[in-house]
């Protein structure tokens, strides 16, 4: 392994840390977690020379538990592009709007509750919102949703090597989460 090789320089993308899920029951887990991560800081901070973390609160986290900081570095996901063929011309216009949210269909870190909260609140008018997602505790309720909202539909599960095609015909792609990394941790 190259880790075990002590003239290696390593280089680290990362996701933010495992935490376990908050309450009581759960702080030995979080010790743990704890442990773990400044033990990996311990043997591997010096040999670390580049640290992409999951957005700024990622970063923050592994500063926190002992990584350095001037070779921590924010990060987001992105799916490999294609050249892509606009659907629309320029200087025409395709109604209705639409948008599209694709991903798991959950309240924890994705924040999909959120966005279902959001089309509780617009009024009708020219849009439509698909969900794309197999799975997760709001499948259900979107599924409700869809049933009953004109401008909403569940479109079930896409193979994730087609996301980026079949993404074409929207005008806009909806990406709510509560676990991101990117806005600032309230002090």
């Amino acid at each position: 392994m190259l880790c075990k090789n002590p003239g290696r320089k390593l280089g680290i993308v990362a996701e933010r840390p495992t935490r376990m899920r908050p309450g009581w029951r759960n702080l030995f887990g979080r010790m743990l977690s704890i442990a773990y991560y400044r033990t990996l800081s311990l043997r591997y901070g010096s040999r670390i020379q580049l640290f992409f973390a999951l957005g700024r609160r990622g970063v923050e986290e592994y500063r926190r538990l002992g990584f350095r900081g001037e070779v921590l570095y924010p990060y987001m996901y992105s799916p490999p592009a294609h050249h892509v063929v606009p659907v629309v011309e320029s200087g025409t216009t395709q109604l209705p709007l639409r948008f599209v949210y694709v991903g798991r269909l959950r309240r924890q870190f994705k924040g999909v509750h959120v966005l279902m909260e959001a089309i509780d609140r617009l009024s009708g008018g020219d849009w439509r919102l698909d969900f794309v997602g197999g799975y997760g505790e709001l499948l259900a309720e979107i599924e409700h949703l869809a049933a009953k909202h004109p401008n909403v539909e569940y479109l079930g599960a896409w193979n994730s090597a087609e996301v980026v095609e079949r993404l074409r015909p929207y005008d806009v792609c909806i990406v709510p989460s509560t676990f991101d990394g990117w806005k600032r941790r309230r002090k």
